[in-house]
């Protein structure tokens, strides 16, 4: 989740993935999380946002560390327009 869910529960999220990613992706492992685990060491993919309901989650492997969050917004942001 890129933002806490609003009114509706609907938040906007990125996508992780597992396969190697070079452009627009922050590469992520265990030591990235403030809490939980992953399966295996994954990407964020940066150029690929969704806007998801809570409802909609069925799982929930971890929290980013701030540092990562911030790594994360450094190379999504410039493709949306916000400041990280």
């Amino acid at each position: 989740m890129l933002t806490e869910p609003d009114r509706y529960g609907d938040f906007l999220a990125v996508a992780v993935t597992s396969v190697p990613t070079a452009v627009l992706a922050v590469p992520i492992t265990n030591d990235d999380l403030a809490d939980g685990l992953l399966p295996k060491p994954s990407w964020i993919r940066c150029d690929k946002l969704f806007t998801l309901s809570e409802a909609a989650i069925v799982s929930h492997y971890g929290t980013l560390r701030a540092g990562t969050l911030n790594a994360v917004l450094a190379v999504a942001c410039p493709n949306l327009g916000c400041r990280p």
